[in-house]
């Protein structure tokens, strides 16, 4: 998918100019340069930051607890009053406040049309398949979508593999930002069409905040995450229940349209879907509630994957008269009813996504509050329900495209384990409850809560490891890794057991969760109960191998900054 060959780059610049003039004042103290050296510095652990390479646990901890510093605030030099009277303003006051409050000269032309090009490909082909929130056969660039093209742009951006490239992502993005949010109002009174576009756009920007591996592109994007809701909630997208709903056969004289509304809708559902998991991610990543409600009948049905991969309308119409199921009565014609859905409709790696993601914004929901035994067993059950559901809808699938059974995995140790403690144990020569916090972290690595954080964490590494070379991993996917990482090397420092050889007992193998943590369980038995019993030692060999797996997984900058927080910490291990 890539932009025609006619296609008028500059009239896309200058579609979004009147956006950009629009800034005003709003955009006084803004700089690029400033973004990126207060960027660099001010990366810390929770916000998805890291340290540099080499970097010993004592600079990973002032990293950790550096606060956010914005460049310098466009009133701090303005020129004291000249006047005797301190209570009034002179012109020399005012001609300086007027000056400060002028937004700077920036360059906002875009790059070439071969680069554009080249992004909005790669985003189709390396980013979309494992977050399908657009519809690739039917995309086409208009003035309509511009803010939407310019989005995908910018994550593409990522995946052209370099330095210059990724730099112009990020302008685009930040430039992006700024112009959605000057222009959201005439967006938001035209139609739900144009609602979904600037929806679109803001949730693919969101995505780049997360990947960046920037502190201050992930604080931007978390606290806009509300207003897109809001977006969302007046185009009506969260009333959508499901695309084919609305979907009937009687007359296919008008196929095209039919398809390019069904098209409309399927993406209001999938968008809707986007949002739950970020927030999901969000709630994760800075440890509070998250925004939504996470209730599973609240997650609309995404279609099945083969026919939002429909190429043409014909190809549509072809499958969906293979996947849909009608009412049919002895005196209506069947092809007047509505579609309904079928069984076949959770066949789709997006609505398996959402609904996973949102038992783990649960799970943080209640920990934020009072995670109590009954809760722990309820969310045990919803997870194995929600695996076996997955695995009748996917059955004998060699390749996850969106890497669940990590964030499935991920989902135990967030019921077993507190993130927030353990990140707090790290920073322990700056925090004064690091004696309490480490106390407890003692108990629980020698507890089963503990064990089975280990095993969990142990299985993520384990999926990771056997990944094809050419596979994009998905968005929680550093992030899942980065916490088994802390999780082993908590368990490492805290635990009583001299013997680091995990070797699972018979207990452990009886336990559902590791029972169905691996497909040939239920054909292999005792192959791959033997399989399960050598997960590895955990050491610091241990530690250097998930260091090197973060620096060569996917494509995302955040993995690089994890992989520079761990090194810290091993090199402070091995001092010991």
């Amino acid at each position: 998918m890539w932009l025609p060959a006619g296609f008028d780059v500059a009239a896309l610049d200058d579609s979004i100019s009147t956006s950009i003039l629009e800034w005003g004042s709003v955009n006084a103290s803004t700089s690029y340069g400033s973004d990126q050296r207060h960027d660099d510095r001010d990366f810390h652990l929770r916000n998805n930051g890291a340290g540099a390479p080499g970097q010993s646990a004592s600079n990973v901890q002032q990293d950790l607890s550096t606060s956010i510093l914005g460049p310098e605030s466009p009133l701090d030099s303005i020129s004291t009053v000249s006047s005797s009277h301190q209570d009034l303003l002179d012109d020399k006051y005012r001609e300086d406040l007027s000056h400060r409050l002028r937004p700077p000269i920036n360059d906002h032309s875009l790059p070439s049309a071969d680069f554009l090009n080249l992004c909005i490909k790669l985003y189709f082909t390396k980013f979309n398949p494992v977050f399908p929130i657009i519809h690739a056969p039917s995309f086409r660039p208009s003035s309509e979508n511009a803010l939407h093209l310019l989005s995908i742009c910018s994550l593409g951006a990522l995946f052209v593999g370099s330095a210059s490239a990724a730099a112009q992502g990020r302008k685009i993005f930040h430039t992006l930002n700024k112009g959605i949010l000057a222009c959201s109002e005439n967006y938001l009174n035209h139609g739900s069409r144009k609602v979904l576009s600037i929806v679109q756009a803001a949730a693919i920007g969101q995505t780049f905040g997360m990947l960046s591996g920037l502190q201050s592109d992930l604080l931007m994007t978390e606290s806009y995450h509300g207003s897109i809701i809001a977006w969302a909630r007046h185009g009506g997208f969260f009333k959508h229940k499901q695309s084919l709903s609305t979907v009937t056969l009687s007359d296919t004289s008008n196929l095209e349209q039919t398809w390019k509304d069904w098209v409309h809708a399927e993406e209001s559902v999938r968008i809707v879907a986007g949002l739950q998991i970020h927030d999901a991610e969000f709630a994760i990543a800075f440890q509070h509630e998250p925004l939504l409600r996470h209730a599973p009948n609240k997650i609309s049905p995404c279609c099945a994957d083969d026919l939002f991969a429909a190429t043409t309308a014909e190809q549509w119409l072809a499958c969906l008269r293979k996947t849909q199921r009608v009412n049919s009565f002895a005196n209506i014609d069947p092809s007047l009813q509505p579609v309904a859905s079928s069984p076949d409709h959770n066949r789709s790696h997006m609505f398996a996504y959402a609904a996973l993601a949102g038992i783990v914004a649960s799970i943080q929901e209640m920990r934020c509050s009072l995670l109590e035994a009954s809760s722990i067993e309820y969310f045990r059950s919803s997870l194995l329900t929600w695996h076996r559901d997955y695995a009748l809808a996917f059955p004998g699938e060699k390749h996850d495209s969106a890497n669940l059974m990590v964030l499935w995995h991920e989902a135990f140790m967030a019921l077993y384990a507190d993130f927030n403690q353990l990140e707090n144990l790290i920073d322990r020569d700056r925090d004064p409850r690091s004696g309490r916090i480490g106390a407890r972290t003692t108990i629980w690595s020698n507890s089963s809560e503990g064990r089975r954080s280990v095993l969990h964490a142990l299985f993520i590494v384990k999926r990771l490891e056997t990944l094809p070379v050419g596979a994009e991993i998905a968005i929680h996917v550093p992030r899942a890794l980065f916490y088994s990482t802390i999780i082993i090397f908590n368990y490492m420092k805290t635990a009583a057991t001299a013997d680091m050889n995990i070797q699972l007992s018979p207990e452990d193998i009886e336990l559902p969760e590791i029972q169905v943590s691996q497909p040939s369980v239920a054909t292999a038995v005792e192959n791959e109960r033997a399989s399960l019993t050598r997960l590895g030692s955990i050491d610091a060999s241990l530690l250097c191998h998930i260091i090197d797996l973060l620096r060569r997984i996917g494509h995302w900058e955040v993995s690089r900054r994890y992989a520079g927080v761990l090194e810290g910490l091993l090199e402070d291990f091995a001092k010991q």
